[in-house]
This record gives structure tokens, C-alpha cells and sequence, in this order.
């Protein structure tokens, strides 16, 4: 079954002031998992314990490029295994790495030499949908076909519902044309104006319909703009309405 995450930048202020109690806040709220973006000054370890006392699990994280290169895939992979987790994606690139299928190709293979690494670990990775990749680029595709055509179903699309939208693409796209790529779905409100989950233009029975014919195995919540209710709160609104819409 499905589980319903939290991506930990939601509550960045938060996490850097005081991650062990975030994580604790979030617990309480009702959350199954966690989806990382960073570890703000701990060990992995020290976060596992915390994650197996309040029965969190690791959906997975978001990793920035850098951390696949040679120096650095060995300890980010060790950091990762020690908390479970299985989807290191990388969460956006600048737009020179993505702007024509050239440099989608030389970003592909940036990562590459890291891809045995992370299988023999138990890990897959893929990249996290921004707005910005979805729109054409001067040969008409957008940097998300062009990465698709480039790899197989090894890489994993990480589908974001309000990003999508704001780029112009359908919530439900990467779910519906390519499901054995999408086992972590993002979960955002469209328009991005604060509005939680559930207060917006998605239509999220139709997102949680084709999430479910995926096999999506975690529903990623993620709020980023706080004009409507502070961090804490806007999360805690966006997990009522989700469970009200499953």
C-alpha cells in the first residue's frame, strides 16, 4: 500500500533549527515517511535511530548532482544505505545542463559511471520535474521527453502535480505515459500561491487514480510557498485533506 511522505524541505527553517525535533513534529502529525533534502549537520545514523523510534521510513531523497560525481557517490551512497533509502534523485538542474537534448545527453552521462554504484546498493535514481522542464525547447521537445528518450525505465521520473501544471503539462502525464518510472509521485497545489493540498486546480482523484494504477509507492506532499499558513501548518493541512481525498 501506498504511503503518504513528507519532503523535508517543506520545513527547511525548521529542519535547520532543529532537525530531530522536526522530524519528531512531523511524526505526530500522522506522516509515514520522509523524503530528505539534506541531513543539516547530522550523522546518518544518529537520524535512523531517530527515524525507527517514531516508526518513520525513508521515501527517499533529494540529492544535488554534484553528489553523483566520482569523490562524492561512494559517501553519499553509504549516508543513504544506513537510512534506508532507495531513491536518491536529483532534484533540479541549472539550465544549462538541460537546455537541448546536447546537454541533457552530457548530463545523463555526468551521472552514469555512478549508476552500478547505486544498483549493487539497492538504489535507483532519476530526476524531479520542474516547471522549466517541460517546456519546449528550440526543437520543440522539452528537456523531460528528451531525458526520457535518452534513458530506459531505469530512470526514474519523479512527477510533481503543481510543477506540471505551472509548466503547462497535466498533472497526471508521467503516470499515465510512462508508470513504471513514477514510484515516488510529488504532491504539490497548482496554482503555487500557498494554497494546500486539496485547495487548488489538481484534480486529485484523477492524480491518486493513475498514482494507483502506477504502482506509486509513495505520494511525496511538498508545500514551498507560505502565504497562507506557516510551514508547519500548511503541511498539516495538506496531510488532512490528502487522507480525506484517498
Amino acid at each position: 500500500m501506498s504511503k503518504i511522505a513528507l519532503q523535508l524541505w517543506s520545513l527547511r527553517d525548521d529542519a535547520k533549527a532543529d532537525f530531530p525535533r522536526t522530524l519528531q513534529a512531523v511524526a505526530k502529525l500522522g506522516y509515514e515517511a520522509v523524503e530528505f533534502a539534506g541531513l543539516h549537520g547530522h550523522g546518518a545514523g544518529e537520524i535512523r535511530r531517530i527515524l525507527d523510534d517514531l516508526g518513520l521510513v525513508c521515501a527517499g531523497a533529494h540529492v544535488g548532482i554534484e553528489n553523483f560525481h566520482a569523490e562524492k557517490v561512494d559517501a553519499m551512497i553509504a549516508d543513504y544505505a544506513v537510512l534506508g533509502c532507495r531513491l536518491p534523485f536529483v532534484p533540479w538542474l541549472p539550465p544549462e545542463k538541460r537546455n537541448s537534448r546536447d546537454a541533457c545527453k552530457r548530463t545523463l552521462d555526468e551521472i552514469a559511471p555512478a549508476l552500478p554504484k547505486l544498483r549493487a546498493a539497492g538504489m535507483r535514481t532519476g530526476y524531479h520535474l520542474h516547471d522549466g522542464d517541460v517546456k519546449p525547447l528550440s526543437d520543440g521537445k522539452s528537456a523531460w521527453e528528451h531525458l526520457i528518450e535518452l534513458t530506459d525505465e531505469s530512470f526514474l521520473l519523479q512527477h510533481d502535480t503543481g510543477n506540471a501544471m505551472h509548466g503547462g503539462m497535466s498533472a497526471t502525464w508521467s503516470m499515465e505515459h510512462h508508470p513504471k518510472r513514477c514510484p515516488s509521485v510529488h504532491f504539490k497545489e497548482f496554482p503555487l500561491d500557498g494554497s494546500a493540498i486539496g485547495e487548488g486546480q489538481v484534480p486529485w482523484k484523477s492524480v491518486i487514480e493513475k498514482c494507483r494504477a502506477a504502482g506509486t509507492e509513495y505520494y511525496v506532499v511538498e508545500h514551498e510557498v507560505y502565504q497562507k499558513y506557516p510551514p508547519m501548518k500548511a503541511v498539516e493541512v495538506a496531510l488532512t485533506n490528502l487522507k480525506k481525498l484517498l
